[in-house]
Parts: structure tokens; sequence; C-alpha cells
């Protein structure tokens, strides 16, 4: 009677496609779909206290939110067209929501210091993310 059987290495074998196809749609679906989802989620909080902070307090804290929002427009491109599932993009693309135009529109805003016009722009980049 032989220690290891055909049944051993069959179990071995599944065991280990069954785990290879966990860690797979872990790393390269769950991840960085949900970082694109935190990203949104800080994005649209940020977006809500500026025009506040611009009106308030001026252009000197309106600086340090406009590097966030060139972080953020930074960070939205590269999760959109290096990290995301083809699947999902197509899955937005259905949804209407642009994050390459609302990471432009993004920039824009980090450069206004208009209230009135930081408001529009803030509009179209929710609108561009369906927020």
């Amino acid at each position: 009677m032989p220690f290891l059987t055909t049944t051993h290495y069959i179990g071995a074998a599944v065991g280990f496609i069954i785990g290879v196809g966990g860690y797979s749609v872990i790393k390269y679906w769950i991840q960085p779909i949900s970082r694109y989802v935190n990203l949104k989620q800080q994005l649209s909080a940020a977006l809500d206290s500026y025009p506040a902070m611009l009106k308030e307090s001026g252009t000197h804290s309106a600086g340090s939110a406009s590097k966030v929002f060139r972080q953020s427009a930074a960070d939205l491109t590269n999760a959109y067209e290096h990290e995301l599932p083809s699947w999902y993009k197509i899955k937005l693309g259905g949804r209407g929501e642009r994050p390459t135009e609302a990471s432009r529109w993004l920039m824009k805003l980090a450069n206004t210091q208009n209230p009135d016009h930081a408001d529009k722009q803030i509009a179209t980049v929710k609108e561009q993310l369906c927020l």
C-alpha cells in the first residue's frame, strides 16, 4: 500500500488550482476595484468640502486641496488605464462613468480660484464619476 495514491495527487492538484484561481481573482479583480471605489469615495468627500474651503479661506488652503485633486486625477487615470480589469471598464462605460474625463476636469479644478467656476467643475466631475 503506497503512501501517496492517485487520489492524493489529484486532490493536491485541485487544491493548487483553486488556490491559484482564488489568488488571481483577489489580486487582479477585487483589489483594483476596491481601490478604485475607495478613491472615488475619498474624492467625493474632498469635492464636497472644497467650495466651502475656497470661499472661507481663499487660496492658501485651496492650494493644499489642489494638490489632492492633482494626485487624485493621477491616481484615477492610473487605476482606470492600468489596474482595472477590462470587463469592469466596460461596466463603467455602461453606467456612464468616464474616469479619464473626470481626471481632466480635476486638473482644471486644481487650478481654479473662482468659487463659481469651481462649483461648475465639481458638478462636472461628479457627473463624470456618477457620484
